[in-house]
C-alpha cells in the first residue's frame, strides 16, 4: 500500500549533503528517495512521481534547469525546490521559469528546507480555510488578499515577505533579513529596513483588515502576522 507520507525526491551528486538530507527528512516524517543525476531519477519516476522534487541547479551531465522543465511538463503540478549557490536576481528567473516553485540558496538551514516544504505542501494540497491565506506571486511581483485584491510590489519588498513567508513561524531575524537585502541591493542600513518595512506595512494594510502585518519582534526581528503561500 502506497505509503500517505508526503513522498520527496533529491536529486544531489554531494552524497554527503544528500544523505544529511534524507536523514532529515525522515525524521520530519517524509517518505524520501534520492538520486544522483537526472537518469537515474527518470528510473524513479517510472514508478511513482513525488509531491516534491529538491533539485540541484549544478548536476554532471544533465543540469538542474533541464531537468526542472521536462519533468514539469510530464507533471505540471510537482512541486519543485532548487538548491544552489548561485544567488543574483537574473539566476532566479531563469529556475523560476524552468518550473521551479521555490528557490533557496546554498547552505540551507534545515529548518528554512523545511518550512519551505511545509509551505509548497500547502499550495498543492490546500487546506478548505485556503480563502483564508494570501498569496505572494513571485514572478509577478504581486501580493494579493484573500478576496482578490492586491497590491504591486518592489524588489526589496518581495525579497522581505517571502523571506518572512518561507521562514519557521513566519519570524526572521534582522541580521539574515540584511543578508538577503543586500543580495539584491548592497549594502543596507537598519534605518533604510526600518522604513522599508513601514512602507510595506503602509501597503498591505491598504487591502489588508486593519490589524497588524508585520510585528517587530524585540531583540531578534520581524514577524509575518498573516497567514500567506508563495506561487
Amino acid at each position: 500500500m502506497p505509503s500517505k507520507k508526503p513522498y520527496v525526491v533529491i536529486v544531489e551528486d554531494y552524497q554527503l549533503l544528500r544523505e544529511q538530507l534524507i536523514d532529515f527528512l525522515q525524521s520530519k516524517d517524509f517518505d524520501v528517495s534520492s538520486v544522483d543525476g537526472g537518469e537515474r531519477l527518470d528510473g524513479l519516476l517510472k514508478i511513482r512521481f513525488p509531491d516534491i522534487l529538491i533539485l540541484d541547479l549544478n548536476l554532471p551531465g544533465e543540469d538542474g534547469l533541464s531537468i526542472a522543465r521536462r519533468v514539469k511538463a510530464l507533471q505540471p503540478s510537482l512541486g519543485i525546490i532548487m538548491m544552489t549557490a548561485r544567488i543574483t536576481g537574473a539566476d532566479k528567473v531563469v529556475g523560476y521559469e524552468s518550473g521551479a516553485d521555490v528557490y533557496i540558496t546554498k547552505p540551507a538551514k534545515p529548518e528554512e528546507l523545511l518550512a519551505a516544504m511545509s509551505n509548497l505542501l500547502m499550495r498543492l494540497k490546500p487546506a478548505p480555510k485556503k480563502n483564508k491565506v494570501w498569496q505572494l506571486l513571485l514572478k509577478e511581483n504581486i501580493l494579493k488578499n484573500p478576496a482578490g485584491l492586491s497590491v504591486t510590489l518592489s524588489a526589496k519588498e518581495l525579497v522581505i515577505l517571502e523571506s518572512l513567508t518561507l521562514s519557521p513561524d513566519r519570524k526572521i531575524r534582522t541580521d539574515s533579513l540584511f543578508v538577503k537585502l543586500e543580495q539584491v541591493e548592497g549594502e543596507f542600513s537598519k534605518n533604510q529596513l526600518e522604513a522599508l518595512i513601514s512602507r510595506l506595512r503602509k501597503k498591505i494594510s491598504e487591502i489588508g483588515d486593519g490589524k497588524d502585518v508585520i510585528k517587530s519582534v524585540w531583540g531578534y526581528g520581524y514577524q509575518l502576522c498573516f497567514d500567506c503561500i508563495v506561487e
